[in-house]
């Protein structure tokens, strides 16, 4: 089966991860199996320790301003 790019666009940066976060990550744990998965969050979230909770390889975690013009 030949798998397709997915990115999940997340305009979330709080401190806390929630019920967002660990719901998020089982999402695109079982994406992953045949899926190239991408996140993508607001430059505010950079360094937030959630994001190590993602599992994910950190190239595939990326971060903008969201604005329209931006996230285009």
């Amino acid at each position: 089966m030949q798998g397709y790019n997915l990115i999940y666009i997340c305009d979330y940066a709080a401190m806390y991860s929630g019920n967002f976060i660990p719901s998020l990550s089982a999402l695109a744990a079982k994406a992953a199996e045949h899926n190239n998965v991408y996140f993508l969050f607001p430059e505010q979230a950079k360094g937030i320790h959630w994001l190590k909770n993602l599992n994910m390889d950190p190239d595939h975690i990326l971060f903008c301003d969201f604005y329209p013009v931006n996230i285009y």
